[in-house]
């Protein structure tokens, strides 16, 4: 993927949620643990972030690997960028509105505290926290 290239290539593979229904709790947990390293990776070290990664755009190959479909709409990050995800990330895990808004001042995106304290449970939401909002 470049600014002005995007190749295409056919992937032999089964949409996450088809694969879902029929993985046993083995594979099911293989293909999480690498889904949360792909984009752990793709914030902290590759710099890059897919800004499309809806199940759609996931596919389990026969021998239960991860593709990451659908790089048209990817951007690259800047290092204050990649640590303000990882911080982003941190302050949802520690439901601290605080961080989250000093992490988006960081790169330019200002809430107001009220939001900020609003969004914890949408974040925690989007990352699959299972506890209880409470």
């Amino acid at each position: 993927v470049t600014r002005r290239v995007l190749a295409m290539e056919f992937i032999d593979g089964v949409r996450l949620n088809d694969f879902a229904k029929s993985a046993g709790n083995e594979e099911k947990k293989r293909v999480v643990q690498d889904l949360i390293g792909f984009f752990a990776f793709s914030f902290t070290q590759a710099g890059i972030f897919n800004c499309d990664p809806h199940p759609g755009n996931l596919l389990v190959t026969a021998d239960s690997k991860l593709v990451v479909l659908d790089w048209g709409q990817a951007r690259r990050l800047t290092d204050c960028e990649m640590e303000a995800y990882c911080l982003l990330f941190v302050a949802a895990s520690l439901e601290n509105p605080y961080m989250l808004l000093r992490v988006g001042e960081t790169i330019g995106v200002r809430y107001t505290e009220q939001a900020a304290v609003s969004m914890i449970p949408a974040l925690r939401f989007l990352m699959r926290d299972s506890r209880p909002l409470s």
